[in-house]
């Protein structure tokens, strides 16, 4: 009993560093996931190679598909990031960390208020390119000044505001959910090690008994 309640400690301790541990994972062919907010985002900033307005940046987006050759899939459900929390709550400060872009720029990236991101030493801005030290569209309408504004982050500083839609900023592709095989679930990765360490115990038990 001694031993399977230690092995189900390993487990215990195994299964929470796993779902404690929150990383941006490059899944190849330039793909990068945020298992955090389990999105993916596209690896060039700038795939587009210029900025457009915002109607112009989801028109762009709604049509944008992107040829994945490690999975051999064209992806073609590619979204704006959203400005909304977790909560579907707007951003009440210029950080706006609970934004998918507010996140990325802070959490991820290393980034500092009033900095741009590229003087960021986070190992993980070398997984981008392209990124531009400018505004980047959401995809969320500002509404307290009529129909012509919506959020944006810039990249130069970290900060979130509220901009007129006919403003000439960058549109960065992201998509819900992990383009890399999927993996096996906590749950089931738990059973399987506590599956095989008593299976091990017992061969264990077995060659004491009968050695």
């Amino acid at each position: 009993m001694r031993k399977i309640a230690f092995a189900m400690t390993l487990v215990m301790v195994f299964g929470i560093s796993v779902l404690a541990e929150a990383a941006l994972i490059d899944r190849g062919s330039g793909l990068i996931y945020c298992d955090t907010l389990d999105i993916t985002w596209l690896h060039n900033a700038n795939y587009a190679s210029k900025t457009m307005n915002w109607v112009d940046a989801k028109s762009w987006i709604d049509a944008f598909t992107y040829d994945d050759s490690v999975r051999d899939v064209t992806w073609d459900d590619w979204r704006l990031p959203t400005a909304l929390d977790e909560n579907g709550l707007p951003p009440t400060t210029r950080e706006a960390r609970g934004s998918e872009m507010g996140h990325l720029f802070y959490e991820e990236l290393g980034g500092v208020l009033w900095s741009s991101i590229l003087s960021s030493s986070d190992p993980d801005l070398d997984l981008f390119e392209n990124i531009q030290e400018s505004a980047y569209w959401t995809s969320t309408f500002f509404g307290n000044y009529g129909l012509d504004y919506a959020w944006v982050t810039y990249f130069s500083s970290g900060w979130t505001k509220e901009y007129n839609e006919n403003a000439p900023f960058y549109a960065w592709a992201v998509r819900d959910g992990d383009v890399g095989a999927a993996p096996v679930p906590v749950p089931g990765t738990i059973l399987f090690l506590v599956s095989g360490l008593l299976g091990v115990m017992g061969v264990n038990r077995f060659g004491r008994r009968h050695g």
